[in-house]
């Protein structure tokens, strides 16, 4: 049996239900109901806020915070009991519970996950539970495609994963991530309608490709090549380090020459006929 579960309740507009929502509320002066008001409209004019260079004042971003916070215990408690239950019913199961991406409040004068790949963005949790030979703690370089390629060898599946190697077979030298430039020219051109005065020059134009080392991200795109050091991801070291700058930028070439750029070069959209739609609405889908 294989069950994938999506839980959204951590993404925004961050609204926890309500036995969550005063989870925090020692970290903000304003009341639940206005924290919850100031968190949905963060949400609701995303793209304003951005190009109004995200004005909250402290005690907003206090409540922002806080929601967002009551809205992953939200999640933590529902993925323990899926994981709970399973492990009652199922002899043995193997587990797996990760974020599909994180969430910028302020990095780079962003909001959501949109137009940069730094750590905000791509720093996930992972739990892999279940699997032979693989315990504890680890705090080394994983990418996704690592947790599949495990669990596939895990129970015998022989399936091409491209760029996952086994987490029991050691550390990966370096884990990439890569943005679009066609759906972030969309994002940015969306934010400037609101503000003529954004500075869209300010963020990667076209495809971006980034390598991230311990230490280090390396990130590559058509406008420009900046190296940042980590945890700070705000001041470009690539003249100061030009050397790691260059060996790092062989090791992206090298990469994309091997596996290549991001697969979608445009806005894609799903048509549905009648049928399709109706079992999307049982579903629980509107």
């Amino acid at each position: 049996m294989f069950l994938y579960v999506h839980l959204g309740d951590s993404h925004h507009p961050y609204h926890p239900p309500k036995p969550y929502q005063n989870r925090f509320a020692d970290g903000y002066e304003m009341s639940t109901d206005e924290a919850l008001d100031v968190s949905m409209d963060m949400s609701s004019d995303l793209h304003g806020h951005i190009a109004r260079g995200v004005p909250f004042a402290d005690d907003e971003w206090s409540a922002i915070h806080a929601m967002y916070d009551a809205g992953i215990c939200h999640v933590d408690d529902t993925a323990r009991k899926i994981v709970e239950y399973a492990e009652s019913r199922l002899d043995d199961p193997i587990v797996v519970v990760t974020s599909d991406h994180g969430e910028l409040l302020g990095e780079h004068g962003l909001l959501a996950h949109m137009i940069v790949v730094n750590d905000a963005v791509s720093h996930v949790p992972l739990v892999v539970a279940g699997v032979s030979g693989l315990s504890g703690t680890h705090d080394e370089l994983v990418q996704h495609a690592d947790a599949m390629r495990t669990v596939l060898n895990e129970v015998g599946v022989d399936a091409d994963v491209p760029v996952g190697i086994d987490l029991r077979d050691g550390e990966r030298e370096f884990a990439v991530t890569q943005r679009g430039g066609a759906r972030s020219a969309s994002k940015l051109a969306k934010i400037s309608e609101y503000d003529d005065a954004f500075d869209a020059s300010q963020y990667h134009s076209g495809d971006l490709t980034s390598i991230r080392t311990p230490e280090y991200r390396y990130v590559q795109s058509e406008s420009e090549i900046e190296l940042f050091r980590i945890p700070d991801e705000t001041y470009d070291v690539s003249d100061a380090e030009s050397l790691l700058c260059n060996e790092l930028a062989a090791m992206c070439e090298s990469w994309l020459t091997a596996f290549g750029l991001p697969r979608s070069q445009q806005e894609e959209h799903s048509e549905f006929d009648d049928s399709m739609t109706a079992h999307l609405k049982d579903l629980g889908y509107l």
